[in-house]
Formats: C-alpha cells, sequence, structure tokens
C-alpha cells in the first residue's frame, strides 16, 4: 500500500512516500511562482500535485494556510490563489487597517491575509469573478480535484484559518459574517474529521505538528520563512498572545506565529553578501561563513536585535532593530548571534504563557533555519531551557499528511 503525502508550500510541493507505513523517500518540485499581490496559479500547483502522487493507492494533502482562491460549479478554479502574504488587510480604512477595522465588527482576531479578509477586500473592490460559487484554500482545492469531486470540503483546521470560524461547533460564524457582509453561501461545507483526508486538507500547521512531535506534553517551534510555536491542548482552551487551532478528535492546538522567522536570517544573509559584493567578492551564499564568524567568539556584551523585520500580525507597522551597539561591540559575529537570539527570543513570550498553564517537558524545533545551523539550536535551547530535538524528517508537514492519510 503507497500513501503519498503532499505538502503544497508557498514556495515549493513537496510529496514523502510510505509503503506499508514505512517512510520511503521524497520528492520536491518548484511551486508556482508569485504574482502580484501575493498570487499564485492553482492550476500549476495542481499540475504538481498530480505528479507527484501518481500510482498513490491513499494521498493525505495539506499546505499553507489562510489564503483562498473560488472556484465554479464545476469545480474549476477561476481565479488566482491569494496567499496568506497578502497584504490588502493591511490597507488603511479610516484610522484602522482593514483587517483591525473587520476585527472589531465580526469579534474574531483577523489579520492581513486570512480569507476572509481578503475576500471582503476583493468583493468591495467587485473583484470577485462572476461565475464563482465558492471559495475555498488551496490544500482543500487539490484535494477535490484528485479526489474527482466538483465541490470543495473543508478541514476544520483550514476552515478555521480563514477567520470568523466558531471553534466549539466547527462552523463559520454566519452571525459575525453578516456583520462583514459575507454571504455564507460562498463558504464550503466543514468537517472536522481527519478520516476524510483526500478529500479534504489539513493545514500545514497541523500536519508539521504530527510530522515533529511524538510526545504531546513536547512543543514545536517551526521556523521557515515565518515562525510558529505550537503546543497541543486536549482540551479547549484560550490563551492571551495564542491562537486556538482544531487539531483531530477534540484537541487542539495552541499557536503564536511570528511573520519574519527564518527569513530574518535571510535578510541578515543578503547583507553580508552584498557587502561582499560591493569589495569586489561574489558569493553565491555566506550562511556557512555566518556560523564560522559567530563561532570565532563575541562581545562580553552582546548586541540585541528585534527581528520583526516584518511587523506582526498585530502591528504590521513595527519594524526590527538593534540595540546597545558600544564602541567595541559593532562586530560581524555580534550581530550575527544578535539577529540569531532575537528570531529565538520573539515567540518566547508566547512559550512562557503557555507552559504557565500546560506541562511541557520538551521542545522541538523543525524548519530549514534550525535544521542547517547548529548555532541556533544551541541559542534555542538557552533561551527555552530546554534540551532541542529535531524531526526524524526533513519533510515534517508532508509527512505528517500521510500519516494523518494512513490513520496512524
Amino acid at each position: 500500500m503507497m500513501t503519498v503525502g503532499v505538502d503544497l508550500g508557498t514556495t515549493t510541493v513537496c510529496a514523502v512516500t510510505l509503503r506499508d507505513g514505512e517512510y520511503t523517500g521524497a520528492r520536491t518540485l518548484p511551486g508556482a511562482p508569485m504574482g502580484v499581490h501575493h498570487t499564485q496559479d492553482p492550476a500549476v500547483l495542481l499540475e504538481r500535485a498530480r505528479m507527484l502522487t501518481e500510482g498513490a493507492d491513499r494521498v493525505g494533502v495539506t499546505g499553507q494556510m489562510h489564503g483562498i482562491l473560488y472556484v465554479d460549479r464545476n469545480g474549476n478554479a477561476v481565479s488566482p490563489l491569494y496567499t496568506w502574504q497578502n497584504t490588502f488587510g493591511n490597507l488603511p480604512h479610516g484610522e484602522e487597517t482593514c483587517a483591525g477595522y473587520l476585527s472589531g465588527l465580526s469579534g474574531y482576531p483577523l489579520a492581513s491575509g486570512y480569507g476572509i479578509v481578503t475576500h471582503v477586500y476583493l468583493q468591495e473592490h467587485g473583484e470577485i469573478p462572476e461565475n464563482a460559487v465558492k471559495l475555498c484554500t488551496i490544500g482543500d482545492y487539490i484535494a477535490m480535484k484528485l479526489a474527482g469531486r466538483t465541490s470543495p470540503l473543508l478541514h476544520a483546521s483550514n476552515a478555521a484559518s480563514l477567520g470568523c470560524f466558531d471553534l466549539r461547533t466547527h462552523r463559520f460564524d454566519t452571525d459575525a459574517l453578516a456583520r462583514i457582509g459575507i454571504d455564507p453561501a460562498i463558504l464550503p461545507d466543514v468537517t472536522p474529521a481527519v478520516s476524510l483526508m483526500g478529500h479534504v486538507a489539513v493545514g500545514d500547521n497541523q500536519a508539521s505538528f504530527r510530522g515533529s512531535v511524538s510526545a504531546p506534553d513536547t512543543a514545536l517551534l517551526n521556523l521557515g520563512t515565518g515562525g510558529q510555536l505550537s503546543v497541543l491542548s486536549a482540551a479547549y482552551l484560550t490563551l492571551p498572545g495564542l491562537e486556538t487551532r482544531p487539531y483531530d478528535a477534540g484537541r487542539y492546538l495552541l499557536v503564536a506565529a511570528s511573520l519574519c522567522g527564518g527569513r530574518a536570517y535571510a535578510v541578515l544573509e543578503r547583507f553580508f553578501r552584498l557587502t561582499l559584493a560591493a569589495f569586489g567578492v561574489e558569493r553565491a551564499d555566506v550562511y556557512k561563513d555566518l556560523e564560522r564568524i559567530v563561532r570565532m567568539g563575541i562581545p562580553e556584551r552582546p548586541l540585541t536585535a528585534d527581528t520583526a523585520l516584518s511587523g506582526t500580525r498585530a502591528d504590521p507597522s513595527r519594524t526590527g532593530s538593534v540595540s546597545g551597539i558600544t564602541e567595541d561591540n559593532l562586530t560581524p559575529g555580534a550581530l550575527i548571534d544578535a539577529f540569531l537570539r532575537g528570531i529565538a527570543e520573539e515567540l518566547k513570550p508566547a512559550f512562557d504563557t503557555v507552559s504557565a498553564r500546560l506541562p511541557v517537558r520538551g521542545l522541538c524545533v523543525s524548519g530549514n533555519a534550525v535544521r542547517r545551523n547548529a548555532y541556533l539550536r544551541e541559542v534555542i535551547a538557552q533561551v527555552y531551557g530546554l534540551p532541542v530535538a529535531m524531526p526524524r524528517y526533513a519533510e515534517e508537514a508532508a509527512y505528517g499528511a500521510a500519516l494523518f492519510a494512513d490513520g496512524v
């Protein structure tokens, strides 16, 4: 029995293959190019998914959350995918942002990139295709097409990522939708059942947690383009600074997210690479050099960096900073160390909040930013005061989708 788990990422499409439950390998293809307004072509992503799942007996699908596309009555895409990086919600609405205004009106915390926010913007600007009958996430669109269905069905994990979703009833809040002018008919049906994998897609946060964490008292810190801290709760729970998301069988994930996790380190790498180029030295990348330099030593008085370079969901206008500069400590090593500590520390307040309510005895770290940087793993262990473990397989979300499809 061959099971394939597919992860529709922002930059790549990855697939993990299990044969009779055993991991046998992974393949990765380029994702769809990013277009204007942070959009992607669903047809490209569907083609990639078909290539990667050919011959599979069972398929599990996951992928980037929050974003939406529109389909017609035959289940064909009639719009681009507006990804989670879309910024319509950051546009002004009086003295607030659009997302802030909709949050107050709906009673739900909404952010730019959430499907409900994107939909309201497109609706108000007359940009929804006339033949659109439903909106859905990219994962559920791909699952629908692979299963030969003509109408999308959303798993609660993806539905919740769009906004205005009642976690207790597993339904969109029709009263909240009415307050912000959305006809609920545009929204697909929702199921909390992971057993329908192959017809629905599970959110990439949930799939990554499943593919990374084996013990329920272990937190997951994922540092990819952005950052996410996830902790499993056996009961519905709300905590300040964390989002409660559906997981499976009545369990929930408590999640804190940053917009600029590993990307902050990529920005720093580009800075050093451009500096070298200014001196006539061309390099493809200098990541290994950065780790070598920081291990050469840092000044006794370190620098401090705020690495929220893309703002936060609560404050999109926030910028990063470097402070504590003296005559003696502005060195390459100190700057590298400060950025890595800033990345590690951004989600620490959320960790402190959740660990005060739930037993957290372990920390698993995932994503390329930590997998490729041993120094960052050491920093994380220091900041969180816990030993750091890594997932068995690098393709955490695709592996998790495969496990969900196998019912494991």
